[in-house]
């Protein structure tokens, strides 16, 4: 089932601790005097930002079959083991019907009689060859009809991939006896609600994860979801051809695809949100200060609103401007206008230690 790659609202309260309005935050205790060290991002507006939507779904072949026999009886042989790859047209199990294959053999050799006996025949007797010949084939037909039931058959080319009888046993018409799937690369089949099935267009190039490998897929077919929920069964066709070890069918599969949107404004971790007691977000920035010849940081609240939830990280607009840096970690041990030494996150602390702090 797809699932939006976005996180509720109320498991961010865990990524950072909120100020009560009397606490630190307005002034109510001192900022401590030694800087701690803190890592930020430098925010950039960013406009129409993309939307990644990650999905599960099902390793599926694409066509499958459950073969019954229509008529019980004994099974005589199975002719094929989990596993084979078969053609089509094989025989896979058969019941024991040697009274039929019997009748068969001696119709057949009346069938052949009369026909071989009627070029030669005089005309007076080739009208009745003629009529017992039709009725000949008839009963041969109706004898074959009736051992092909009593018989199951590869319609395609195929893999067995489950067998349930075996020789011997006896057999009810219509139980399921053996499984064949078509012997192809699989689908990928996801339920998708209306919401994401509209974005899920048929030109949209999805990755599918396959033993910590990125596949390319793109929408097979598609069909209306059965029952209250309203969405489409998407059935996704890999685009490239797939290791046999890296699959299996009934594996179930995480697929991602981007959607463009009208979405603008900055993006940041999630860890970086703080929330406020009237439910109201914030993030900390590090503010430059320029003194002794040097620039150090301190900490200033920037109230922010959320626009969406991405993976990890979320859109937001509010009291920012581009190039601010935005404290992406240890948001827990800041308070208003302390102090701090700011690294980058493209950097390292080891990197901090090789130069003087600076803005």
């Amino acid at each position: 089932m797809f699932l939006l790659a976005t996180t509720p609202l109320l498991l961010l309260v865990g990524c950072g601790s909120a100020s009560s309005a009397n606490g630190p935050e307005n002034g109510a205790s001192p900022a401590p005097k030694v800087p701690v060290t803190v890592l930020t991002r430098r925010i950039t507006w960013q406009e129409n930002v993309p939307r990644t939507v990650v999905c599960f779904g099902r390793l599926i072949p694409v066509r499958e079959q459950v073969l019954s026999f229509d008529r019980g009886g004994l099974v005589e042989a199975v002719e094929a083991a989990v596993g084979d790859v078969v053609g089509a047209g094989t025989v896979l199990a058969r019941l024991e019907q040697s009274a039929l294959e019997e009748q068969r053999r001696i119709l057949q050799e009346d069938v052949d009689r009369v026909r071989a006996a009627i070029p030669s025949a005089p005309q007076v007797e080739t009208r009745s060859l003629r009529q017992r010949l039709q009725q000949s084939e008839a009963q041969l037909e109706s004898v074959q009809a009736e051992l092909n039931r009593g018989t199951l058959v590869a319609a395609f080319d195929a893999r067995i991939e489950e067998i349930r009888i075996a020789a011997g046993q006896g057999i009810a018409a219509g139980m399921p006896a053996i499984r064949i799937v078509e012997d192809l690369p699989p689908l990928v089949q996801v339920s998708a609600d209306e919401n994401v099935a509209t974005l899920l267009t048929d030109d949209v190039t999805v990755w599918v994860g396959l033993q910590s490998t990125a596949r390319t897929a793109s929408v097979f077919s598609r069909e209306a979801l059965r029952g209250p929920v309203t969405g489409e069964l998407v059935r996704l066709e890999f685009g490239e051809t797939l290791p046999p070890q890296s699959w299996a069918f009934g594996d179930v599969v995480e697929s991602r695809f981007i959607v463009s949107t009208t979405d603008t404004g900055f993006r940041v971790p999630i860890a970086s949100l703080m929330q406020q007691d009237d439910d109201t977000w914030y993030v900390y920035v590090a503010d430059p200060v320029v003194g002794d010849g040097r620039t150090t940081h301190q900490i200033l609240r920037r109230d922010v609103e959320i626009v969406r939830l991405l993976e990890g990280e979320v859109i937001v607009t509010g009291e920012l401007t581009p190039g601010d840096r935005v404290v992406i970690s240890g948001t827990h041990r800041l308070v208003r206008n302390q102090p701090v030494t700011v690294v980058d996150e493209t950097e390292t602390i080891s990197d901090l230690s090789e130069r003087e702090p600076a803005g």
